[in-house]
C-alpha cells in the first residue's frame, strides 16, 4: 500500500552575488524527503602542495510504503543518498542501500 509520502524534486539555488539573487541550479529527486544536508571536506591532491574542497549533499529519504512490520528492516525503504558538487550540478555518488533514513523529532 503506498502511503501519502510525496514523490517529487527538491530545488537546488546557489547565491548569486552580483545579482544578490538566488539562481536555479538543478531539482534533485526525493521521495518525501526528511532532510537534506549541505557539507563540506577540504582535502590534499596526492603529489602536490594543492588542496581541494569538495561539497556534499546528503539527502535522507522517508519510507514510500506503509510496513510489513513495524519493527521489521522493510520499515525504511527509500534509501539515502550522497551527491557531489561536479561544478555545475550534484551528482549522485553513492546509495546507502544498508542504512534507513530516520527523521529527527523536532
Amino acid at each position: 500500500i503506498e502511503s501519502y509520502v510525496a514523490r517529487g524534486a527538491s530545488p537546488v539555488y546557489k547565491y548569486n552575488a552580483s545579482s544578490t539573487r538566488f539562481d536555479f541550479v538543478q531539482n534533485i529527486q526525493t521521495l518525501g524527503v526528511a532532510d537534506l544536508e549541505a557539507f563540506s571536506i577540504s582535502e590534499a591532491i596526492p603529489g602536490t602542495n594543492v588542496g581541494r574542497t569538495r561539497n556534499f549533499l546528503a539527502v535522507a529519504n522517508r519510507q514510500l510504503q506503509a510496513p510489513a512490520v513495524l519493527s521489521g528492516p522493510e520499515l525504511f525503504d527509500a534509501v539515502p543518498v550522497l551527491l557531489e558538487w561536479t561544478g555545475g550540478s550534484f551528482s549522485e555518488i553513492q546509495r546507502f542501500t544498508d542504512a534507513a533514513s530516520i527523521a529527527e523529532d523536532p
